[in-house]
């Protein structure tokens, strides 16, 4: 929220009436009442408007949608008076009929001699993952009613600005009984306490905000259905060369397992098995098992676990792998045409092997399935990046990591990648992580709230659009002047096509970290940055038509600024006043 007096009169007394109506008058809630909307839909938006002082006021308010980088829609604007102590809400509705990414409801108190203005972000489109932060939840048995849930997570909701929750925890029904019918359960994979009434909560409270859920599952079976299912059906199970079932499995802690208490509670299932997922069987069997639960609980989309097929034998000692890549893609086109079709609106996304770093097998033609706008989760980053021998230790190796991946496996083919699950005590490394995953385009999760989170909603047009090329060196478009050697940005310069004609062009600039090697507990902020010229030659036939300046450091007033580029010899140019850990210029460019 900003106060901003205006004092144009000269006598003190006046001056004094318009600081006492400045300091007096408070916007206590800007707030759209979904986090995220689609194209049609009504927003609500309530602002509450208090006079803390002993005198009436009397105004107007006005509240404004903030789109793109300048663009302006007005959505309402009242007349009020309050008493002294008084309080009063507004509430607005407007019809959503905004691009898609990031907006942000813009309310202005005003009475001709001070005003007070607040601003909260929401977002608009159908790929609520691409929108804001995507969280994992678990431990929801203690849930009884939206209502309880709503009190305990909402104000985490928003101020985290999560658009999509997955619930890691799957119902015990997955892969053993088509629908969960058990009330209480630990999960699967470890002991989460969790209910049907909970997670059935959860969701509903979800819903009502504007939120998405996924259901997260895993190709392993666990726990009590992983024994179900194996005894059940055993010419299902994935077989190693010696003939016995793939995965992990102690009999003697299964019972215990089966008698645990949320007083004594072990932290790793007992049993983990591998379905023969190349079978025909196996695969109608889990699609419709997972079909049953999302109808029964109301899931938006999946998050599917792990490569689909992996090597082994089947209960005939037949070789499964016989052509993986070909195999996976079969199965993976088969699974997104079910489930979209069984549930209209439905998403697949996956959680896989990156292969920029070699990990798995190769899988080309199964990656050109994935998509478009599936989430594709690179797990596995967030501990790899601790290994001293490990090329994403190196910060260098960590940018060039993370742009193969976005930039083969992820955007090609129109999807949205994440790197997940990371744990960071350092606030330092945390920013210069964030910073660099969103300036390449990519989405991380982790467990708190986060400098740029609230700057990555807004503005996810220009991190997120998968319209959006990362070029592999943007040294042929821009300089950036850096006579200390401290920014990064030939690695961070992007571009995509103008609704229109011509090219939109995005370039990052990065305050380099003080240290070459990523540490955790990272304590020295690198030296702010001034005054930083960047400059832009057009491509061929083209001129700059704008220019802006954005700061995901400042507060969100300041977050975006147009400025005037200086034009000299075919070349633009302009001034970064501050790179503390991220700033970039978006440049319009058309004849």
């Amino acid at each position: 929220m900003r106060r901003v007096c205006l004092m144009a009169a000269s006598t003190g007394l006046v001056a004094l009436l318009a600081s006492a109506v400045c300091a007096d008058l408070a916007l206590t809630k800007v707030w759209p009442e979904k986090i995220r909307y689609v194209e049609g839909e009504e927003a609500v938006f309530a602002i509450q408007v208090k006079n803390t002082g002993q005198q009436p006021w009397q105004g107007r308010v006005s509240g404004t949608i903030e789109s793109g980088l300048a663009e302006r829609t007005p959505v309402f604007d009242r007349e009020m008076t309050l008493a002294a102590g008084e309080e009063k809400t507004l509430t607005e509705k407007y019809e959503v009929h905004l691009g898609e990414f990031g907006h942000a409801l813009y309310v202005v108190a005003d009475n001709g001699q001070a005003r007070t203005e607040a601003r909260e972000v929401f977002c608009v489109g159908p790929w609520y993952y691409n929108m804001g932060r995507y969280l994992t939840a678990f431990e929801l048995g203690k849930f009884r009613s939206p209502e309880e849930v709503q009190a305990a997570m909402q104000s985490k909701w928003r101020s985290w600005y999560v658009t999509c929750h997955e619930l890691f925890s799957t119902a015990p029904g997955i892969w053993a009984q088509m629908t969960p019918t058990d009330e209480t359960w630990f999960s699967g994979q470890n002991s989460f306490y969790e209910s049907l009434t909970g997670e059935t909560a959860f969701i509903e409270a979800a819903h009502r905000n504007g939120m998405a859920v996924m259901l997260y599952d895993i190709t392993a079976c666990h726990a009590a259905p992983a024994e179900e299912y194996s005894r059940a059906h055993p010419d299902w199970l994935n077989y190693n060369d010696r003939g016995r079932p793939q995965g992990a499995y102690n009999m003697a802690e299964m019972e215990r397992w089966r008698a645990m208490t949320l007083e004594a509670r072990e932290h790793t299932s007992p049993v983990q098995l591998a379905p023969n997922v190349a079978s025909p069987q196996v695969q109608d069997a889990h699609l419709q098992d997972i079909i049953a639960c999302s109808k029964v609980l109301g899931y938006d989309g999946i998050r599917w676990d792990g490569q689909l097929i992996t090597a082994g034998y089947d209960v005939f000692g037949k070789r499964i792998d016989t052509d993986l890549d070909a195999q996976n893609a079969a199965w993976n086109t088969k699974m997104r045409r079910t489930l979209m079709d069984a549930i209209p609106g439905y998403t697949v996304n996956y959680n896989y092997g990156p292969q920029s770093q070699g990990e798995g097998v190769p899988l080309p033609q199964t990656y050109k399935t994935l998509g478009p706008n599936a989430y594709l989760l690179w797990e596995s980053i967030r501990g790899t990046y601790k290994d001293p021998n490990s090329p994403l230790n190196v910060w260098e190796g960590f940018i060039e990591g993370t742009r193969a991946e976005i930039n083969d496996y992820a955007r090609p083919h129109g999807n949205f990648q994440h790197f997940g699950w990371y744990g960071m005590d350092s606030e330092v490394q945390q920013n210069h992580t964030q910073a660099i995953l969103y300036a390449l385009g990519g989405h991380w999760d982790t467990w708190n709230p986060l400098k740029y989170d609230a700057f990555s909603m807004r503005y996810g047009e220009y991190l997120w659009d998968t319209h959006l090329k990362n070029l592999q060196d943007g040294s042929a478009l821009v300089q950036v002047a850096d006579p200390q050697d401290r920014l990064w940005w030939q690695q961070f310069v992007q571009e995509r096509p103008r609704a229109g004609g011509g090219r939109t062009i995005v370039t990052h600039v990065l305050n380099k970290p003080v240290h070459e090697r990523q540490n955790e507990f990272e304590k020295d902020a690198p030296p702010l940055q001034t005054d930083v010229k960047v400059t832009l030659a057009p491509p061929p036939g083209a001129q700059v038509l704008k220019a802006y300046v954005l700061t995901p450091d400042a507060n969100r007033a300041h977050w975006c600024a147009e400025v005037t580029p200086t034009v000299e010899g075919g070349k633009a140019s302009v001034i970064v006043p501050s790179v503390e850990y991220w700033s970039f210029v978006v440049w319009e460019t058309g004849a």
